[in-house]
């Protein structure tokens, strides 16, 4: 998946804020994914990928965006490149 589908999926379900929603998900896919024929054992890393892909991205500094004098939607772009790029960083290093 690509980093700016994760960011996107970040904000559809309001992650910022509501940061036990990452886990939510992870255990929802989890259980969707182990819940079909034959695969009720197989690894799922994706949960784990998510988890820690949010952990990175939520890293990235919003006071250091709006310290640079960013207004309004600029903010948000600047976060969300800011947010892809931690994500093609930690991906590079995998």
């Amino acid at each position: 998946m690509r980093p700016s589908k994760i960011i996107r999926l970040f904000d559809a379900i309001d992650a910022w804020r509501k940061p036990e929603r990452i886990d939510q998900l992870a255990i929802i896919s989890e259980a969707d994914a182990r819940g079909r024929q034959g695969a009720e054992n197989l690894p799922y890393p994706q949960g784990i990928f998510f988890r820690q892909a949010f952990k990175i991205a939520n890293q990235v500094d919003v006071k250091s965006i709006v310290s640079r004098g960013l207004k309004g939607s600029a903010i948000r772009e600047a976060l969300t490149k800011q947010r892809e790029v931690a994500i093609i960083e930690w991906k590079s290093r995998l």
